[in-house]
């Protein structure tokens, strides 16, 4: 499997975050350019299990420092502001949905954010 990655990544399927992260490299070492950026986080994402796809954008937004979900950014700013006896609930204004959606030219591809107080929050 891995010497598919290396010798045809395009069709190397990635299913959990870091073999999508590693196709991603692969990708932008063999086709790296502008025009290909969308295309190969589409090509490095499309396989991968939805549990995985929040912290992949997480990891486009700042590959240099990224760490997975489980006690890392505002997760675990939220949690350390807790007492010890307190219930790990966060800000609603803290919560993002990500969807990636190809645009109407077939080319690129945006990545819809849904902040979780865009929500609808039924009134008492």
């Amino acid at each position: 499997m891995l010497a598919q990655l290396i010798h045809d990544p395009e069709h190397y399927v990635a299913r959990t975050l870091d073999e999508a992260i590693q196709k991603l490299a692969r990708l932008n070492e063999v086709y790296n350019a502008n025009q290909r950026w969308g295309d190969n986080i589409y090509l490095a994402s499309k396989d991968l299990e939805e549990k995985y796809q929040c912290d992949f954008i997480r990891y486009l937004a700042n590959p240099a420092s990224f760490e997975p979900t489980d006690g890392s950014g505002i997760e675990k700013m939220v949690s350390n502001e807790l007492p010890e006896c307190g219930q790990n609930v966060p800000d609603p204004s803290y919560v993002q949905t990500y969807t990636m959606v190809r645009n109407k030219n077939g080319r690129d591809f945006d990545v819809m954010v849904t902040n979780g107080e865009d929500e609808k929050v039924p009134e008492d």
